[in-house]
């Protein structure tokens, strides 16, 4: 495995959850080294949010368009949130 597989695989244990501390760390790590890292994570964050809605929207249109009608939709409890640098 490359340098660039090994990284895309930590971003995916990232953004899925399954990543451990250190790889966390490693990834965040990598991120500081260099902006245009973090553009291509942000990249592939974009990539992986309209990839795996947090839920079926096709089965969840249309109790949720009744339920939220004139509001915002809530943020996803599984929405990954990404500290850069804090």
């Amino acid at each position: 495995m490359d340098q660039q597989e090994y990284i895309d695989e930590l971003i995916i244990k990232c953004l899925s959850g399954e990543a451990g501390v250190d790889e966390s760390k490693e990834l965040s790590r990598w991120m500081d080294a260099d902006k245009e890292h973090l553009a291509y994570f942000l990249k592939m964050k974009n990539i992986w949010d309209i990839s795996h809605p947090a839920f079926d929207i096709a089965a969840e249109m249309p109790r949720r368009s009744l339920r939220y009608k004139g509001t915002k939709c809530p943020a996803s409890s599984g929405e990954f949130r990404w500290n850069h640098g804090q």
